[in-house]
C-alpha cells in the first residue's frame, strides 16, 4: 500500500508540472495581428467611401488580436502619395473633415518594426468648384466692366470646371439662352468667327452635378460696331 501511495504521488506531481508548463507555455503565446477590424465598418461603394468635401466621417473604432497588444496609429495618405498622421485618441480616429487632396485614412496595427497589418478607408471625394471663364484663351479677372472687341473680330470663349465626378457644363447668354453644352467634362469651347453687334451681351458659365447646387461665373462681351461708329462719326461732322 505505501508503495501504491507513492506512485500516485509521483504520477500527481507529474501531472502539476505539465499542467503548470502548458500554462507557462500558453501565457507565452505571442499573436501577430492576423486582421485588423474597424467599427463601425464603413460602408463602402466599389471599394471607396464616397464622401463629398467639406463633409466629416467618423468616429472609426480599430482594434487588431494581438498578444501583446499592438500599438494603433491611424494615418492618412493625400492624392500626392505623402502620408500624415491623423489626428486620433488611441484606437478611435476621431470625426474628421475631408477636402479633395485627402485619398485614403488607414490604421496600422503594429506589432514590431516590421510587423503590421493594416486597413485601408480609400476616399471618393466629389466636389464641384465655381467655373472659370475664358476669353481668347486669357482668363476673367473676377471684377471686369466688360471685355471689349472690334465687330467682325473672332472671339474663343470657354469655361473650365474643375469637378469629381465631371459636370455638365452650360454657357448661355442674357436671359439665359443656351449658347453651347458639355456633357460629363471639365471644359466647354465655342468659338465666333466673325463677331456681330448682336453677340454683345452677358454670358454665363454653369457647372452642375448631381447632388450639388450649380455654380456659376459671369461676364460681359461688348463688340464694338463699325456701323454705329460711322453714324456717330458723320452725325460729329454733321453737327
Amino acid at each position: 500500500m505505501r508503495v501504491s501511495f507513492n506512485i500516485i504521488r509521483v504520477y500527481r506531481m507529474k501531472v502539476v508540472f505539465l499542467y503548470l508548463s502548458l500554462g507557462a507555455l500558453v501565457s507565452e503565446t505571442r499573436d501577430k495581428p492576423d486582421k485588423v477590424l474597424i467599427n463601425p465598418e464603413p460602408k463602402l461603394d466599389n471599394g471607396s467611401l464616397t464622401v463629398r468635401e467639406d463633409d466629416t466621417i467618423g468616429p472609426f473604432n480599430c482594434s487588431a488580436d494581438c498578444n501583446p497588444p499592438c500599438k494603433i496609429k491611424w494615418r492618412y495618405k493625400d492624392t500626392a502619395d505623402k502620408i500624415y498622421d491623423a489626428s486620433s485618441n488611441g484606437h478611435e480616429l476621431g470625426i474628421q473633415k475631408v477636402n479633395r487632396d485627402m485619398s485614403e485614412f488607414r490604421c496600422v496595427a503594429i506589432y514590431e518594426q516590421n510587423e503590421r497589418e493594416k486597413y485601408n478607408i480609400v476616399l471618393n471625394v466629389q466636389y464641384l468648384i465655381q467655373p472659370l471663364a475664358y476669353i481668347n484663351g486669357k482668363q476673367v479677372p473676377q471684377r471686369i466692366s466688360a471685355y471689349q472687341i472690334s465687330e467682325a473680330e473672332a472671339v474663343n470663349l470657354s469655361c473650365y470646371v474643375n469637378s469629381k465626378p465631371l459636370s455638365h457644363i452650360k454657357l448661355t447668354k442674357d436671359i439665359g439662352s443656351t449658347i453651347s453644352e458639355e456633357e460629363s467634362s471639365d471644359w466647354l469651347n465655342h468659338s465666333i468667327e466673325s463677331s456681330q453687334c448682336s453677340d454683345t451681351g452677358t454670358y454665363k458659365c454653369t457647372g452642375l452635378s448631381t447632388g450639388f447646387n450649380n455654380t456659376e461665373k459671369t461676364f460681359e462681351l461688348n463688340v464694338t460696331c463699325k456701323y454705329l461708329m460711322t453714324r456717330f462719326f458723320y452725325y460729329q461732322i454733321a453737327n
